[in-house]
Parts: C-alpha cells; sequence; structure tokens
C-alpha cells in the first residue's frame, strides 16, 4: 500500500499530462527538495553550510554538484549544472512561497520544465525526453487518469484501512434503496461489504480486492473487483499495482439505477477478454453453466460503452437455448482483436457475465450468495484460460473451497446430453 517517490513522480507527470498544473507543480516542489536529501546526507550539505541549524536546500545541492554530479539527468546536456539546478530552488521557492495563477501561466514553461527534470531524477532508467510531457494522444490520456486513479485509491484505501477494520464487518447488513439515491453513501456500504467479502473469501479462497473506485459528484459508477492473489501473483508480473486492469476479475459495480456482480476485464486487458469469449463457445462452460438454469435472478449477459453504460442484455440461458451465444462471442473477438492490434485501452465490453439487480434492498445473505456463484464461474473461467499450466491446482482448490452447491455430477452429465439434444440447440 506504501506509495514510492518515484510514483509519487508518475502522478505528478499525469496530473500535468491531464492539464492539472497547479497540483503537478506543488508535486514537484516536494518532489525536488526530496530527491537532493535522498542524494545528500545531511553531514555532506553541513560542509556547504555556513548558517547555523540544519543546512539548507542550496547547501544540499551545492554537495550534490560537487560530489554526486554525473548522476544527474542533466550531467551531459549542460556546462554549468549548479546554475540549472539553483534556478529550479529559485523557481521552488517562488512556487513555495508565491504560488499564483499568474505564476503560473507567466512561468509555464520553466515548470514543465522542473517537472521533467523531476520526474526523470526518479526514473534514471529512462532516457530523458521532453515529449513525454506533451503526449495528449487518447490513449496515453486514459493511462496518465489510471495513473492518477490508481494513486488516488492507495490514498483512500490506506485511510479507510485505519478507519474501518473489523467493525465494518458487524456494520453492514446489506444495501438499502435508498443507499441508491446518493453514490457516496453508496460506496460506504460498499466498503462495509468488502470487508465483509475480505473475511469470507480472502483466506479461505484467496480472492483479494484490488481497489474500491475513488467517487466524486459527476462520477457514474462505484467499481470494486476482486481477483485470486496466489495465482496472479505466482504465475504473471505486472508492472502496475492495479493487476484488475490488465486481467479478470469478480466484480460489483453499482450504480444508481442497479448492482451487478459478474465477471469484468480491466481497460488493459486484451488477453483475458478474448479468453473469456473462446470460454463461452466451449462446451466446458455450457456444460458447466447448467447447474444455474434456474437461477432467480437470472445470470445475464450484457454489454457496456464507457466502463459502465449497459447497451445490450440478455438472459444467459435465452442466448445459449437460441444458439446465439457462439455468434456473439465471434463477434466480440473480432472487436478486442482490431482494439488489440492497434494498441488501445478497451472502455466498452462486451458479454460480460453474472447478475444485475434492480436497485432495491438487497441482503448481505443475497450479496454473499450471488458473489459466491460469480467467483465459481470466475474460476472455471480460469481453470478453462490455464489449462495446461503446471499451477492448475491453485484454482482448483480456490474453486472447491468455495462449497458450491453444484449438485451431482451424473445429473448434470444427463442434464447435459438432454439439453444439447433439444430442438432448436445443436450439439457442439
Amino acid at each position: 500500500m506504501k506509495i514510492t517517490d518515484k510514483e509519487y513522480a508518475e502522478y505528478m507527470l499525469a496530473n500535468n499530462i491531464l492539464g492539472y498544473i497547479d497540483i503537478a507543480a506543488f508535486m514537484a516542489t516536494v518532489l525536488f527538495e526530496k530527491y537532493f536529501k535522498n542524494q545528500v546526507s545531511k553531514r555532506e550539505a553541513r560542509k556547504e553550510f555556513t548558517g547555523k541549524g540544519d543546512p539548507s536546500l542550496l547547501s544540499y545541492i551545492d554537495s550534490y554538484v560537487k560530489n554526486k554530479s554525473r548522476c544527474d539527468v542533466f550531467y551531459a546536456q549542460t556546462d554549468d549544472l549548479a546554475t540549472k539546478l539553483h534556478n529550479f530552488r529559485k523557481l521552488r521557492n517562488e512556487l513555495i512561497h508565491h504560488m499564483s495563477e499568474n505564476i503560473i501561466f507567466q512561468k509555464k514553461p520553466e515548470i514543465k520544465e522542473l517537472i521533467l527534470y523531476v520526474y526523470f531524477s526518479y526514473h534514471k532508467n529512462q532516457n530523458y525526453d521532453m515529449t513525454v510531457i506533451n503526449d495528449i494522444a487518447s490513449n496515453n490520456i486514459l493511462l496518465q487518469d489510471y495513473k492518477i486513479k490508481e494513486i488516488t485509491e492507495r490514498m483512500i484505501a490506506r485511510a479507510e484501512a485505519q478507519k474501518y477494520g473489523l467493525n465494518a464487518i458487524k456494520m453492514f447488513n446489506g444495501i438499502r434503496i435508498n443507499d441508491f439515491d446518493n453514490l457516496f453513501q453508496l460506496r460506504k456500504k460498499l466498503l462495509y461489504l468488502q470487508r465483509n467479502l475480505e473475511a469470507e473469501f480472502t483466506d479461505t479462497v484467496g480472492l483479494v480486492p484490488t481497489v474500491l473506485s475513488p467517487i466524486d459528484t459527476t462520477s457514474a459508477y462505484i467499481w470494486m473487483p476482486f481477483i485470486d492473489k496466489d495465482f496472479t501473483d505466482n504465475i504473471n508480473n505486472f508492472k502496475t499495482q492495479r493487476n484488475n486492469l490488465v486481467i479478470g476479475s469478480v466484480s460489483i459495480l453499482a450504480t444508481p439505477l442497479d448492482f451487478r456482480i459478474y465477471i469484468d476485464f480491466g481497460g488493459g486487458d486484451h488477453e483475458y477478454r478474448l479468453a473469456f469469449q473462446n470460454f463461452l463457445q466451449s462446451e466446458q462452460f455450457k456444460k458447466y453453466i447448467l447447474q444455474y438454469k434456474n437461477e432467480n435472478p437470472p445470470l445475464e449477459i450484457f454489454d457496456v460503452k464507457w466502463y459502465s453504460f449497459i447497451t445490450k442484455k440478455n438472459k444467459l440461458f435465452d442466448v445459449v437455448e437460441q444458439n446465439k451465444l457462439d455468434t456473439m462471442a465471434l463477434d466480440a473477438i473480432d472487436i478486442i482483436e482490431k482494439e488489440k492490434r492497434q494498441g488501445n485501452i478497451m472502455t466498452a465490453g462486451y458479454n460480460k457475465t453474472g447478475f444485475i439487480l434492480p436497485s432495491r434492498d438487497i441482503a448481505k445473505a443475497e450479496l454473499i450468495k450471488l458473489f459466491k456463484k460469480v467467483a465459481h464461474i470466475y474460476y472455471e473461467f480460469l481453470i478453462y484460460k490455464f489449462k495446461d499450466d503446471p499451477d492448475i491446482d491453485i484454482l482448483h482448490n480456490a474453486q472447491k473451497k468455495l462449497n458450491l452447491d453444484q449438485g451431482n455430477k451424473k445429473n448434470n452429465d444427463d442434464e447435459w446430453e438432454n439439453f444439447t439434444k433439444e430442438d432448436g440447440c445443436k450439439k457442439i
């Protein structure tokens, strides 16, 4: 949960790219000073300091230039590094003590240069590139927004972990219909639900929450995904701590109109999306899913635009019995493959599968029951996707621990045989 200085530098750059230059400037002033105090000890800085008390930033910079200038990102670009850095220091002082809209506009080029210097000072593995600060391509805008959301989520999670501990489990009995009138109130309830689901599934099954999305008055939804911690940590390596952005998850998404418990995929994920469409076409899925045929509420399959707005929705077994599922999955594959080739972040979703409850009173027991069922489907999907992986037993064991009442296996097999013989449903 700790946020590193390197990540704060990424947060700073992302804010600037998205136009929040005031926030980026403040971040730059803090990280600029911190960089030199990380590079130079107080004892070394004191050698350049003639006053009393702790050495000033000026002394830290002088010591740095004298002893560590070869480490600087500008070392090969300037003949007078000391002057360059002290000009940054003077700008930093002006921003700290006299920040105003006029200064932001008057000093905008200098501020951008300071932001770049700070960013690359914390990212010395990257080549200094001034163009990163002006990359406003739509894909990069989404990536930078994800970065801001990631850091914001972790800031909020850190505070909420202290404020809402185990007591949150006892405080939650369910969602009330009036909670849907105010997303801030609904998010608080989701936090309580998150704690309950952690208590129920994290230690026993291995499902862990990754985020509870922050909201404001312009928000349309709240998202709360869960992933399998053991399997993903062992098999996949991701740069982002938001693994839900690049793999599939058991997700809860709440809007003022409905409450969804379903399998979802992050904007940066193409691989799992494609695998899920193949899973939907498989005999393994169609045979497995029969146990949910008479579910109430019914399992649904749906498409969305811009993360949460439903554009198409059907009862899952209607499309299965009408032989439409394969066509729907193939159509989705065509779209996802195109987005993958173009390297796009996906803001739309296709053939999401799960439960959609209208805004109403929803008891805690019902929420946990439906979450468990979707989690079981999630593990069936992962078992399909990673069937040849040597660590597949992690998934089988996790699915067994959900203790879903699936009935007698022979009866399920018999029902599958009968189902494939019914009129209008060809056998696979």
